[in-house]
């Protein structure tokens, strides 16, 4: 892919940046003249996009650092853990229980000697908890991403818990 960029310090003149599969660099396109080749008088690579037009441009350096602080500054909550996709370990073959467990038996069925998935402390109050969290208030942004991050913690302990059971 072939992009034209416009620094901050030359507003008017217009730069080539290269994609490719081993990052961006900039290539030699001058105006109207294109030309995919890396520009040899004034050399720049980087995994980044970023990288590389910071490299071209010191008053993007600057700006993209504010940028960055503010963000992070009033609003923590850009940089998250992504959520996992849910899976359902109970859609396996029966050749595939069989080497996992190292025994045969009909779907369900387990060895007497051995315990899958139960402990012997209280169980939760799934429906309480649940209550409980759809009960917090989203009045602020925070407030709606702390709200959903606890529904999410409740589900995948309540999935974890009763795939172990089953």
């Amino acid at each position: 892919m072939y992009l034209t960029v416009r620094t901050l310090e030359q507003p008017n003149s217009e730069q080539g940046i290269t994609c490719s599969v081993n990052g961006f660099y900039k290539n030699d396109s001058l105006g109207a003249r294109f030309s995919p080749e890396p520009n040899t008088s004034n050399a720049c690579f980087s995994y980044t996009l970023a990288g590389c037009i910071h490299q071209i441009s010191n008053q993007f350096s600057e700006k993209f650092q504010l940028f960055l602080g503010s963000i992070l500054h009033c609003e923590a909550y850009f940089i998250t853990q992504p959520i996992a996709k849910t899976e359902e370990p109970w859609l396996i073959s029966q050749a595939e229980l069989e080497k996992e467990h190292g025994f045969k038996a009909a779907f369900g069925k387990a060895p007497d000697s051995e315990m899958h998935g139960f402990e012997l402390a209280a169980p939760r109050d799934w429906n309480e908890e649940y209550q409980v969290v759809k009960a917090f208030p989203t009045d602020h942004l925070p407030q709606k991403i702390q709200r959903d991050r606890a529904l999410h913690k409740i589900y995948s302990d309540f999935v974890e818990a009763a795939t172990k059971g089953a």
